[in-house]
């Protein structure tokens, strides 16, 4: 695993950026979870065209948390988003997964797809939270469909840069189809803060800090019961994890597995029921 990351960081940082443009624009999808109107998603179509000729496809509301869901066996409304100037954009009454395969199936006229980029999240997804991201689940959708993929999110705090984290995510895109390695599957955490050209990136693992779920329990005027909740950090975060990049205020990158299979469980799973 440390060798398969130090191969990434090396093509990540030094792969050719002008690769890609031999063969013409790239296509391009910019998704998102948190709603065609929010902030990050703005900035980053914008950087994007940059690179590629770009559909922008986002949910009609925030749909943050649902993870790799799908919408479906009920009647999906969409239609035209006007405010992105110069930019194919729509919006979608459906989960963010749902919005990028729809769009990858129909609005590149059968053309394939060489990036989708889902973000900027409003939010970072570190760790075991790529799993309940609706921007991570985004992205995957396009790499099972063969795209280069990258979910781009953010850390909160008082000033979160969406501009400058664009600017970053079209370096980290460049570099990424300048690996010509597809389908790939990539999750890009941003601090919060101020982000330019000098913001060092780091390849890093998936922290395997579990998040501590803190239950705020409440009583209604009418004698009902019911809660909210919050997430704490358990840990300290560990040397060489996105949370522990993102805290010393770097830019992670983590590779991801697209289709996981636990090859230790595969061998005690057929020795035991060769029994």
């Amino acid at each position: 695993m440390k060798k398969t990351l130090k191969w990434c960081a090396f093509l990540l940082l030094a792969a050719s950026i002008m690769a890609c443009a031999e063969e013409g624009r790239p296509l391009i999808l910019v998704c998102n979870d948190d709603g065609i109107e929010s902030e990050g998603i703005r900035h980053l179509a914008a950087e994007m065209a940059k690179l590629g000729d770009v559909v922008v496809a986002a949910p009609l509301h925030n749909s943050s948390g649902v993870g790799h869901g799908i919408t479906y066996r009920v009647p999906i409304s969409y239609g035209r988003y006007e405010k992105l100037e110069g930019l194919e954009a729509w919006w979608i009454d459906a989960l963010p997964a749902s919005c990028a395969r729809w769009a990858l199936d129909t609005r590149f006229e059968g053309r394939e797809v060489d990036l989708v980029v889902s973000g900027i999240n409003d939010g970072a997804n570190l760790g075991a939270a790529v799993y309940y991201s609706g921007t991570v689940g985004a992205a995957r959708e396009g790499a099972l469909c063969g795209a280069v993929a990258i979910a781009v999110s953010m850390d909160r705090g008082p000033e979160m840069d969406y501009a400058g984290a664009a600017a970053r995510t079209l370096d980290i895109a460049r570099s990424a189809l300048a690996l010509k390695r597809k389908p790939l599957l990539l999750n890009v955490n941003f601090p919060a803060g101020k982000i330019g050209p000098a913001t060092p990136v780091e390849i890093t693992n998936l922290t395997e800090n579990r998040w501590k779920v803190v239950y705020d329990i409440r009583s209604n005027p009418q004698g009902g019961n019911y809660f909210w909740i919050t997430y704490e950090e358990s840990a300290e975060p560990e040397s060489g994890s996105d949370a522990a990049a993102v805290r010393e205020g770097c830019i992670s990158v983590t590779p991801l597995l697209l289709l996981e299979r636990n090859e230790t469980a595969a061998a005690v799973l057929k020795t035991q029921l060769a029994k």
